[in-house]
């Protein structure tokens, strides 16, 4: 069966609803899925990043293996600007004011995310930031 993708809107005032206009879509909570989270958690308050992230784990079967919930066969992005990208945005147009949608005591810590994460039933949780990353122009290592 071929993957598909398509755009889809809803009131992010009711986080909840998402699931609803995916099943009325036609989501299969048995089927594996990818969620992109890019460019929410930053823009809202902490509760509603909360309430978001539960309705997603919600969507599917979380499964008890020994002492750890596991939520297999699906991916969860989730791209956040954090204190980071605000201390660079700073240093690079310190001449300048740096004008953001977002505030400062807004921006969720990559460590509460994490943490909530698990808490869901996430068990296995990677960070990486972008300042982290290899240069696009950089050549790749031989392999050792």
């Amino acid at each position: 069966e071929p993957l598909s993708a398509e755009q889809l809107g809803f009131d992010l005032r009711q986080p909840e609803g998402l699931l609803e206009a995916l099943q009325a879509r036609g989501l299969d909570p048995q089927a594996p899925t990818a969620w992109v989270c890019e460019g929410l958690l930053e823009y809202h308050p902490p509760a509603f990043g909360k309430r978001l992230l539960q309705t997603i784990t919600g969507a599917h079967e979380v499964k008890a293996e020994e002492k750890n919930a596991v939520n297999t066969g699906n991916l969860l992005v989730i791209a956040v600007l954090d204190r980071s990208w605000l201390d660079f945005l700073r240093e690079q147009h310190s001449q300048q004011p740096v004008r953001m949608a977002w505030r400062e005591d807004q921006l969720p810590p990559v460590e509460t995310i994490v943490k909530l994460l698990r808490e869901l039933g996430w068990n296995r949780v990677d960070v990486a930031s972008e300042f982290r990353l290899p240069p696009a122009d950089a050549q790749p290592s031989p392999a050792e």
